[in-house]
Parts: C-alpha cells; sequence; structure tokens
C-alpha cells in the first residue's frame, strides 16, 4: 500500500491508482495499490490496516541494524542505509551514478 501516491516516488511502476481500478500487480502475487486520499478517505481504516501490517517488524527495526540484517522483510525494505541509497532502480530512476555520493549524470 502506498499511502503517498507520489508519482514514480523512486519506483519505475509507482503511479497513483484509483477507486475504479485500485490495484494493479506489479510482480507475481504482488498487488500495488495506492489510491489518492484513501487514508484520509478511509482514515480508520487505512490506520488500522497499516498499523497490523507494521507492528509484526516493530522490535526487529527497533534493534538495530544487525536485527535488520537477519529478517528478510526488513532488509529488503531498507532503500536507504548510512545515507547511501541502496536500490539501484531509484539510482536510475533519479539520474544518478551508482557510486556515492550519487551525483546526478543525467
Amino acid at each position: 500500500m502506498d499511502v503517498s501516491c507520489d508519482v514514480a516516488m523512486g519506483f519505475e511502476w509507482a503511479r497513483p491508482t484509483t477507486f475504479d481500478r485500485p490495484m494493479f500487480a506489479v510482480g507475481h502475487g504482488i498487488d500495488y495499490y495506492a489510491v489518492d486520499h484513501s487514508p484520509s478517505y478511509l482514515w480508520n481504516s487505512a490506520t488500522w490496516e497499516i498499523s497490523e501490517a507494521i507492528l509484526p517488524f516493530l522490535r526487529t527495526v527497533a534493534r538495530g541494524p544487525a536485527a535488520w540484517a537477519t529478517d528478510l522483510t526488513v532488509s529488503r525494505a531498507i532503500e536507504i542505509r548510512d545515507g547511501v541509497i541502496q536500490n539501484p532502480s531509484i539510482l536510475g530512476f533519479q539520474g544518478r551514478d551508482p557510486a556515492y555520493p550519487h551525483a546526478r549524470i543525467a
């Protein structure tokens, strides 16, 4: 669920969806949902669902980097670590050099 609904927010496939077509597939068994303003339109449900999805990972996140490496979901969710962008797709989308400090090349 993309709460911010920013177009291409670092992911080449990210875009707001509509209530008529709220989801689209981004991978095998992965559906992307980003109905713009759904958190304000359905604030209680959105808050509940996001909280339910995040709660199982809070202890791992609170334990720090060593714990993050032991959890596949958390480690795959890290996009920036110590100021270094981890996801090459973000760098490509933003036209940045893969080497830190990721200078703009496009």
